[in-house]
C-alpha cells in the first residue's frame, strides 16, 4: 500500500508516520469513508484526524502508546465508530482497565456497541474486579467478546455476572450477561 486515500485528499505514509512501519496499517477503502482500519496504538491518533466515517477500529501493537489511542478514540467525534478490537499485551497495568481516565473522555466512548478484546495473558483476579466498571465507559455496548482463554471458567462466570449487575443498574438495555461472548 503505498498510500491512504480519502475523498479528495491523499496522504502519503510517511507524513504520518515512520515509513519502515507503513506495512501495519491495514485500510479498507469505500468511494466515500474508510471502514475498517486496523493499526498500530501510537498511529491511532493521528489516523482518527483523517479518517472521518471509520466504523471499526482495530488497535493493535505495543501497550505504551494505548493510552493515547484510547483517549483519541474517546475524542474521535464521529458516531459511525462503533466497533472496537483491542490487542492487548502484558504487563498487566497496561491493560486498560488499569489505567486512569479523565473523566468527560470516558463518555466519549457512547458510540461504541461492539467491543472486541484479544488479552496475550490470562486475567488475574483484579481484572475481573476492575474491568465490569471499565465497561460503564461504553454505555452503548451491545456485545463484548474476549478471546484466547484469558479467563477461567470461573472468572468468566464472575465477569458476566458483574457485567449484567453493572448494566442494570445503569438501565442499560443492551448488554446482559448472555450477550458477553468468551471465545
Amino acid at each position: 500500500m503505498s498510500d491512504v486515500s480519502y475523498p479528495q485528499t491523499q496522504v502519503e505514509p510517511g507524513a504520518l508516520y515512520p515509513p519502515s512501519l507503513s506495512d501495519e496499517i491495514i485500510v479498507d477503502n469505500h468511494p466515500d469513508r474508510i471502514i475498517d482500519l486496523v493499526a498500530p496504538a501510537a498511529y491511532v491518533p493521528h489516523l482518527l484526524r483523517i479518517g472521518h466515517r471509520i466504523t471499526t477500529l482495530t488497535i493493535t501493537s505495543d501497550p505504551h502508546h494505548l493510552a493515547r489511542a484510547l483517549a483519541a478514540v474517546a475524542a474521535h467525534s464521529e458516531p459511525t465508530l462503533v466497533k472496537l478490537t483491542l490487542y492487548l499485551w502484558p504487563p498487566p497495568q497496561s491493560l486498560p482497565w488499569h489505567m486512569d481516565w479523565d473523566a468527560e473522555a470516558e463518555l466519549a466512548l457512547g458510540a461504541i456497541t461492539q467491543l472486541i478484546l484479544h488479552p496475550a495473558m490470562k486475567f488475574g483476579d483484579r481484572d475481573v474486579e476492575l474491568l465490569p466498571r471499565w465497561l460503564n465507559r461504553f454505555p452503548s455496548l451491545r456485545y463484548l467478546e474476549i478471546h484466547s482463554g484469558a479467563a477461567s471458567l470461573i472468572q468468566q462466570s464472575h465477569l458476566k455476572k458483574a457485567i449484567a449487575e453493572i448494566y442494570m443498574r445503569n438501565n442499560t438495555a443492551g448488554l446482559i450477561g448472555d450477550i458477553v461472548s468468551f471465545v
